[in-house]
Parts: C-alpha cells; structure tokens; sequence
C-alpha cells in the first residue's frame, strides 16, 4: 500500500506542473462559491478574491494591521500552509526515506523530493493564503472584529482548501489497502461534503452549491465534476463484464 502511493504521489501530482497548476483553480472552484454563499454576489465575492490576489502580489502593502496581525497568525498556526502537499509529500517520502537511514544520502534525496513538489506546494500556499485574506475580508465586511472575523476566515480556508490530516480522512483511507485506493480521492470527497452541505441549506446556500457545479462543469465538462470520472469508469468495467 504504502509503496504504490509513494510512487503514485511523486509520479502522478508532486512532480506534475499541469497538476500544481490545475490546485491553482481551487480557489475559484471552492472559496468563490463559499464566499457567494454569505455575500449573496457573486461580483462582490470575485472582486474580493481579486483584491486578495493583488495584495499578494505587491507582497501585502495594502493589508491593514489587523490584516497582516491575522495573516501572521494564520502562518504560525499553519492555516495558510500548503497542508496537501505536506499531506502528498509524507506518503512519497516517508517509507523511501527511511530505508536510506539518517546519511547524506537520505538529506540530499529528501532535499530533491521536496524541490520536486515545490510548484504543488507553491500554487497550494498561494490558493489557502488568497482564500484567507478574502474570507477575512468578508468577515470584517460583515461587522465581525478580531477573534471572530480570523476564525471566520480559518473556518473559510478549511472548507474550501481542505484539512489533510490523518483524522480527517474517511476510515477506509486509514488502512493500508483503503489508503493506497483512496490516495487522491481526498480532495474529491470534500469538494463533495461542500456540495452537499451547501444543497441542504437555505436558498443562499443551494445558489452556491449550484454555482459550484457550474464553474466546475464550465472549466472541465460535466467528466470533471467530482467523481464523474470515477463513475464512468465504474460503467465501463461493468459495461465490459457483461
């Protein structure tokens, strides 16, 4: 199990431009429907995204104190770090690792490994860092101060970029078998819980589960919607047995 996700997490995402590239939409995907979903525009959420994005740019010149006090804290406690590379980056390396000991070896193949998901890493921190600074944005926008509006933002990031840790993770992922099935199925799944979430509440948030659907089947086709692919390759082994 742990093998083929060593292999699978290097080969197919950690070392993959296209696929660091594409984690750079979730933003769209993800937060913009969140942020819809509270601000009721979606103009108004897009321009908060956009301004988040251009702060990042001039390196935070435009943040405020409160700002930039809650966006160091969100640093130290790990909010805004690029937690599913971390996450991919431990089942490609670990077993690998360990079996070259604590030599020169091992720290220089650890020292490339990590080089070779930087741009993952990269395009991970910048969605979760633009995400919070939008939902923060938003929460002080809404009347919110302090404690509140910095744990409206986390709660923001968590939702749409996604807690990766192991007690997050459905149970079947946490054996050996169910991991190495579920090894990028992560992502999928909580992308669906949002969904879902958002389709079970008030107008508000059913507008935003829709409006999820449809920026997600607008920049891959309805096979991109989650677990479509999955399905159709479901049929098609059934399609193939009978």
């Amino acid at each position: 199990g742990s093998g083929f996700r060593s292999f699978a997490a290097n080969w197919y995402m950690l070392g993959s431009f296209m696929s660091a590239a594409w984690n750079g939409t979730q933003v769209l995907t993800s937060t913009l429907p969140e942020l819809y979903k509270h601000s009721g525009s979606v103009k108004k959420s897009f321009m908060d995204i956009f301004g988040a994005y251009r702060t990042m740019v001039r390196k935070g010149a435009d943040l405020t104190a409160d700002e930039n006090k809650a966006l160091d804290r969100a640093k130290q406690d790990g909010t805004v770090d690029a937690a599913e590379t971390f996450h991919l980056w431990g089942l490609a390396t670990k077993r690998f690792i360990n079996k070259l000991g604590n030599g020169e070896v091992a720290r220089k193949t650890g020292a490339f490994l990590r080089l070779w998901g930087m741009p993952f890493a990269w395009f991970e921190t910048v969605n979760r860092k633009a995400s919070f600074i939008a939902a923060y944005r938003q929460a002080t926008d809404m009347g919110m101060k302090g404690e509140e509006a910095y744990a409206w933002a986390k709660q923001i990031v968590d939702i749409t970029q996604g807690v990766y840790q192991k007690h997050n993770r459905v149970n079947v992922a946490r054996s050996a078998v169910g991991g190495a099935v579920m090894t990028f199925m992560q992502y999928k799944i909580m992308t669906l819980e949002q969904i879902a979430r958002n389709a079970k509440g008030d107008g508000k948030a059913k507008r935003a589960a829709a409006l999820q659907l449809a920026i997600i089947a607008a920049m891959g086709g309805w096979a991109a919607l989650p677990g479509a692919e999955d399905l159709m390759d479901l049929l098609d082994a059934f399609m193939q047995i009978i």
